[in-house]
């Protein structure tokens, strides 16, 4: 460290050469710090030295705190000849940071974790600073106190003897710090002993009091009254006897939670979810105490009649000559429909079914047809929205949708972006779940429809069975297109 700092410090003019002569003599001699010889022979102030230390990019500290189990693993003094104290030690990887005044001289780092055994980092601080720690660790720690007992009564062994140059203190109370805080008696001043007899007598136990009870269950009478009359002994009844607790009615809360309401699970009811019937007014009947509605409204509320449960699935709205119903797992065999696409006699009667199997999987579903570069609405489930609002909806092919996404990629399956490219058709559906599902139909490698899915039924499920249905129409239409041809 010395050498390097000499050189800079010499060739930034910062020291004459005669004054870093004394200052190097200083520290061989004295064997202090190079750092600390600069600034004790004058030849430069702390805080230019500490300015210049300062352009290391190494990180600094503005306040140095040694770990006192690593000095101690250190030779003695080897901090203060070194300037270098360790300030940190990693626990996972073990490495040990070290103070130093110039980080760009590791000597006094590696020197450290030679003794230490351990791999380093030194870090910046001032010299300042580091001799402040250096004092800390050289400064004496104050002595803890030792207390001092009295023998045991009976013993013969004499007290120990009483250090001159030590205070001993007593943290435990004494009769005259009892007496001070009862305010039976003043304070004594200082020099002043206190007296057994000066204290007053204990209060003499009533002979009542003897008679009642024996000595070693002696308590002191309750301020301003007499003792409680003794209790008598406990009868306890033989083992096996049973315990007969009286029945009490709970209180009343006034909120109508003491309404007796059955867990039971509701019917499935055809058409969704049925309005529970409006509660009724407390003026039209004599209501119980407490109850802010009538109880059997409430049940009727809780409760579904289950003497005519549906038949199957609730049927949902449809439209056109095929039939929607509600996904539900595990999904319906799809062998006959998939038939049915593959013998298709037109267009429109296989995208009809098209449609239908796949209402078995998703709740919203819709066909876009590829004319003339756009995408056009065909044909859509109610439930995704209005059948002529989607055909008067043309997207461009061209244009960054999740469809155009499809049709290069072989299918689609996430949210739709609400921008100004998918703003046509989130217009129809006003809504769209996380998942949706888009697979083109293809007709020798050229798409002609394309199949959106919403709400799946089960997202891997429903989008291998698409998969299916596209597959299936796909070879009705090269049936159909090669018949024509």
């Amino acid at each position: 460290m010395a050498v390097a700092l000499a050189q800079a410090l010499l060739l930034q003019g910062a020291v004459p050469e005669h004054a870093l002569r004394e200052a190097l003599f200083v520290s061989v001699a004295r064997g202090v710090p190079f750092a600390s010889a600069l600034v004790e022979t004058g030849a430069i102030s702390r805080e230019t030295l500490d300015a210049h230390l300062a352009r290391s990019p190494a990180p600094a500290l503005q306040r140095v705190a040694p770990l006192p189990d690593l000095v101690e693993r250190l030779p003695p003094g080897l901090c203060a000849r070194l300037l270098a104290v360790p300030v940190r030690r990693d626990a996972i990887t073990g490495t040990v940071d070290v103070a130093v005044p110039d980080p760009l001289e590791p000597h006094g780092a590696h020197e450290i974790g030679f003794h230490l055994k351990a791999p380093v980092r030194p870090v910046r601080a001032s010299t300042a600073a580091i001799e402040d720690a250096l004092y800390r660790l050289r400064r004496p720690s104050r002595p803890p106190v030792r207390m001092t007992l009295p023998p045991a009564a009976g013993s013969a062994m004499p007290p120990p003897p009483r250090p001159k140059d030590d205070v001993e203190y007593d943290s435990r109370p004494t009769l005259l710090d009892e007496a001070e805080r009862a305010g039976s008696m003043p304070p004594p001043s200082r020099g002043l002993t206190l007296a057994t007899s000066s204290l007053p007598p204990p209060p003499a136990v009533p002979s009542e009091v003897r008679a009642s009870y024996p000595p070693q269950r002696l308590s002191a009478p309750p301020r301003g009254g007499t003792l409680p009359p003794p209790r008598g002994p406990m009868k306890t009844p033989p083992w096996g006897t049973p315990v007969h607790v009286p029945k009490t009615e709970p209180p009343l809360s006034g909120f109508g939670s003491e309404i007796p309401i059955p867990l039971t699970r509701r019917a499935p009811i055809a058409g969704g979810t049925q309005r529970p019937p409006p509660m009724r007014d407390p003026s039209e009947a004599g209501m119980g105490h407490g109850y802010p509605v009538d109880p059997e409204s409430v049940r009727t509320v809780v409760e579904v009649d289950r003497s005519h449960p549906p038949a199957g699935p609730a049927p949902l709205p449809a439209e056109g000559r095929f039939a929607a119903f509600a996904p539900q797992l595990p999904f319906a065999d799809a062998t006959a429909i998939l038939e049915a696409i593959r013998a298709g006699a037109d267009r429109d009667a296989v995208l009809e079914l098209v449609l239908t199997a796949t209402r078995l999987v998703a709740a919203r579903v819709a066909i876009f047809v590829v004319k003339q570069g756009n995408l056009v609405g065909w044909l859509c489930t109610p439930e995704l929205g209005d059948l002529g609002a989607l055909k008067a909806t043309a997207l461009p092919i061209d244009s960054p949708t999740a469809l155009s996404q499809a049709i290069h990629e072989g299918s689609y399956l996430g949210p739709l972006r609400h921008d100004a490219s998918h703003a046509p058709l989130l217009r129809v559906m006003q809504s769209a779940s996380r998942d949706v599902a888009i697979v083109p139909i293809r007709v020798t490698g050229r798409t002609v429809a394309l199949v959106l899915a919403d709400e799946l039924g089960d997202t891997m499920l429903s989008t291998r069975r698409i998969e299916e249905i596209v597959h299936a129409a796909g070879e009705a239409f090269t049936r159909i297109v090669r018949h024509r041809k």
